[in-house]
């Protein structure tokens, strides 16, 4: 009872030390969960799968899947704002700010990494959307993952990002290397993203059969969470794309009306999936009319997601003469050269 009363005792003291102390409970590290409240302490671990917290004299491991986000003690103030402007989707907001460190003055190992990282990424973020330099930002996220990726839990993100620039410029190969390395992720979330993220490469290559195996992989796996029921949806577009590819346009639109009617149309990668192979099925069918409406779809109302966006105004450039409208080709081949240099 003895214990009990101390162990109560304290934990109030502690309670009201932070409600009269913010700034001194603003001094700690901070794992913020996907559930639940935060946990201030100090981390000592950083790892590809997760991070450790010591908390008093305890540890608390916490798993990628179950963080929201992490914050250091002491990290810098435009390293914060930046943090918060990525989670916004305000990427070159988010570079500004993050431009703005001196990396070479953090002393401590975790905060550099996380620095080094949101840099990498939002140069990433920037180049792909069509407004920076692709091979500037596969140097800068390179560099992030061989100096600092293997202690941190940024890791995973890096390679999936590093996958996204090489797909980009057309390294095929390497997107195929770097998607594959999620697959070594103790998160099953990550694992089925990366047979999706295989086979879109592949898919890319025209290697149908190795995009075929990796999709079929995916719909065929048991799903735990929205995340792997999405990467389901995403591989069963990339399968209709493959039906289109060989004859089979008819039984890929059956899959993607079904998908297009229940899904929410929020999602801009899928959507824009969807509708590029609706776009595929309906070009193999012998109905351009129908096939520059699907892709249209993906220009006007899922622009966000740079690759199913390029993809459209690629197909849009031969579509268009086929239906009387070769000016609106050329109109779809500036912006597609202008935002997308390198894609044809």
């Amino acid at each position: 009872m003895n214990k009990i009363l101390h162990r109560t005792i304290i934990a109030g003291v502690f309670a009201l030390w932070i409600q009269i102390c913010p700034e001194a409970f603003a001094q700690l590290d901070r794992v913020y969960p996907t559930q639940g409240p935060v946990v201030s302490g100090t981390i000592s671990q950083a790892q590809p799968d997760g991070v450790v917290i010591q908390v008093g004299g305890a540890e608390r491991k916490f798993t990628l899947d179950k963080i929201d986000r992490v914050v250091f003690n002491r990290e810098p103030g435009p390293l914060t704002e930046g943090r918060s402007l990525v989670r916004q989707e305000q990427y070159e907001a988010a570079l500004a700010q993050l431009s703005q460190i001196n990396i070479s003055e953090i002393d401590r190992d975790f905060i550099k990494a996380d620095a080094m990282f949101y840099l990498a990424y939002c140069q990433a973020k920037v180049a792909l959307a069509g407004q920076g330099d692709k091979n500037s930002a596969v140097k800068n996220m390179y560099g992030f993952v061989t100096t600092a990726g293997k202690n941190s839990f940024h890791f995973y993100d890096a390679a999936k990002t590093l996958g996204d620039l090489a797909l980009a410029v057309g390294s095929y190969d390497n997107a195929v290397k770097y998607y594959g390395a999620l697959a070594r992720a103790s998160d099953a979330n990550l694992q089925l993203q990366s047979r999706y993220l295989v086979g879109w490469s592949y898919l890319q290559q025209k290697q149908l059969d190795e995009a075929e195996k990796a999709f079929a992989a995916v719909a065929s796996a048991t799903v735990n969470s929205p995340e792997q029921l999405r990467y389901q949806k995403l591989s069963i577009a990339g399968q209709a794309a493959i039906a289109a590819a060989k004859g089979q346009a008819d039984q890929g639109l059956d899959s993607l009306n079904k998908l297009i009617e229940e899904s929410d149309p929020a999602d801009a990668e899928l959507f824009g999936r969807l509708y590029n192979a609706q776009g595929a099925c309906l070009a193999a069918k012998s109905d351009p009319e129908g096939a520059v409406l699907a892709y249209l779809k993906t220009h006007l109302l899922f622009p966000s997601d740079p690759d199913s966006h390029a993809e459209a105004l690629a197909e849009l450039v031969q579509l268009w003469p086929q239906v009387g409208h070769p000016e609106r080709a050329n109109e779809a081949r500036t912006i597609l050269q202008a935002r997308y240099p390198g894609r044809n």
